[in-house]
């Protein structure tokens, strides 16, 4: 008779006296509040509350502050003479271009068409 495979042995119920048993794992530790996974759900310390701020706070602070002197006023610069006007955009040639795409388009469609 064959023996039992490695597989059969692993999961019998009673182990065959001829295995030799290790001692058992000692029970794990304890783990922390809420698992040791990302330490999300561990109590932390409660922070103190913060101190009362005496006086105004930094953003009444920042705007109730005056706006810097302006320096004196230098005289403007001349204003820069107006660009020529720019000729109007043709689109004749688009078009041209499109229209004949478009036709030749059509054109190998037919040419398809009729030799079938």
């Amino acid at each position: 008779m064959k023996a039992p495979g490695e597989f059969t042995r692993m999961f019998a119920t009673e182990p065959e006296a001829s295995e030799s048993l290790a001692a058992p794992a000692p029970p794990p530790a304890p783990l922390p509040q809420g698992g040791a996974a990302t330490g999300a759900f561990s109590r932390r310390s409660v922070p103190t509350p913060p101190q009362a701020p005496s006086g105004p706070s930094e953003f009444t602070q920042m705007f109730a502050a005056r706006p810097p002197a302006l320096p004196a006023k230098t005289p403007a610069p001349a204003p820069a003479p107006a660009p020529a006007p720019k000729a109007e955009k043709s689109y004749l040639p688009l078009i041209l271009i499109l229209g004949g795409f478009f036709l030749l388009v059509v054109i190998v469609i037919v040419v398809f068409v009729l030799m079938r």
